[in-house]
């Protein structure tokens, strides 16, 4: 089933709350990108205006902890519990400490380009378990389909390197299989997904993995395995039960879907969360509020 056809939604708008913001919007976030979660349950996300806010999502309380100057994008936790944040406006990937009793440092530069050098358009980054960091960079935005994107790489000595130029149609979330195999790509220009199939590091192949998530954004794992996406296009989330399997032979999911963009508006980035890791946060670039959805019952 292609993410355009009929179908059963797993989950219904009514099962979604709104984190982040109140009903007034005397508190709320500025178009977020991206959510990340800590171990501790706190989640993470950016704004528009370079806002690096924490959110307690039983409390509803957020707090900006910092600013990039830019338009922070794509936000991960980083092996050493600091906050990653890609800024497309900057050309960097900033990271800000944060410490054990949840005081964030100074904020500091992991690798930056300019509007010729890679990377140009940083969107979106995730650690493998050597420490190494990949980041999307996404090129030129003005034409999508057409964009000279890349995959970028920063290995823990903070040397960095073009990994891929493939895909290259404005690739954006990406998320890593859970052996670290492969890395999947939301190729936004093309409304595809790609696999960067991985060795120590360096790229064997690129396979293309499905085209039935409409205008795909980002990407994620659940605790089965199983692959998320975002579709921005659609108000979106859905499901592929194993990215490996050609989708002609199995069902794409529609997680859940907002006909009206007032609960999930825009959804960009996912991640899981809660006291289980059950619970699919998405975050809305296009309103003021994080989502969350429990997926226990799955």
């Amino acid at each position: 089933m292609v993410a355009n056809g009929p179908q059963s939604h797993v989950c219904r708008l009514s099962d979604a709350a709104i984190i982040g913001a109140d009903p007034w919007l005397r508190t709320r976030l500025d178009h977020p990108e991206d959510v990340a979660v800590a171990d501790d349950g706190t989640l993470y996300a950016g704004g528009e205006n370079g806002q690096l806010y924490r959110i307690q999502p039983e409390t509803n309380v957020v707090d900006e902890i910092g600013n990039t100057g830019g338009f922070v994008l794509g936000v991960t936790i980083g092996p050493d519990g600091a906050l990653y944040a890609c800024d497309f406006q900057q050309h960097a990937v900033f990271r800000l400490p944060i410490d054990s009793d949840g005081v964030a440092g100074d904020l500091e530069v992991v690798v930056a380009g300019d509007s010729d050098t890679a990377p140009r358009h940083p969107n979106y980054c995730v650690f493998d378990s050597a420490g190494r960091l990949y980041i999307s960079d996404s090129g030129e935005r003005s034409e999508m389909a057409n964009a000279d994107g890349c995959i970028y790489v920063v290995e823990p000595d903070g040397t960095g390197r073009i990994l891929t130029e493939e895909p290259s149609a404005f690739p954006n979330g990406l998320a890593l299989s859970p052996d670290e195999s492969r890395l999947y790509v939301a190729e936004t220009g093309l409304h595809e997904v790609s696999a960067v199939e991985l060795v120590d590091g360096t790229t064997e192949a690129v396979t293309h993995v499905t085209d039935g998530f409409g205008m795909v954004d980002g990407l994620g794992f659940d605790w089965k395995d199983r692959l998320y996406a975002a579709s921005i296009g659609d108000n979106a989330v859905y499901r592929l039960a194993d990215p490996r399997v050609p989708t002609a032979d199995q069902e794409i999911e529609c997680i859940i879907k907002d006909p009206d963009g007032l609960i999930i508006g825009n959804p960009t980035n996912i991640s899981f969360g809660g006291p289980t890791g059950h619970t699919l946060y998405i975050a809305n670039l296009g309103l003021w509020h994080l989502t969350a959805v429990d997926l226990s019952g799955e």
